[in-house]
């Protein structure tokens, strides 16, 4: 039996979505993994901030000067390396 263009056109893409969701998820879980350590604010202020340039133990600012109520996502990521 020989399935129509229209069908093998829709297993083709399913099949590649199902391929770039897969390897999406896997990103999602490492980068999970990786943040799933809780540190201190006192352990993230510890290394200087690749983005915004903030010096260690200075929080992040914003682009228009006033500190951040976070720190910075690549800090936090950082800090969790050099942690490890």
């Amino acid at each position: 039996m020989k399935l129509g263009a229209d069908r093998q056109m829709s297993t083709y893409f399913h099949n590649q979505v199902k391929i770039d969701q897969s390897y999406t998820l896997d990103l999602g879980h490492c980068l999970f993994a990786i943040m799933k350590k809780e540190l201190s604010p006192k352990q993230i202020l510890a290394v200087r901030c690749p983005t915004c340039g903030a010096a260690p133990g200075k929080k992040c600012e914003l682009a228009s000067g006033l500190p951040r109520t976070t720190s910075h996502r690549d800090r936090r990521l950082l800090a969790a390396d050099s942690e490890t």
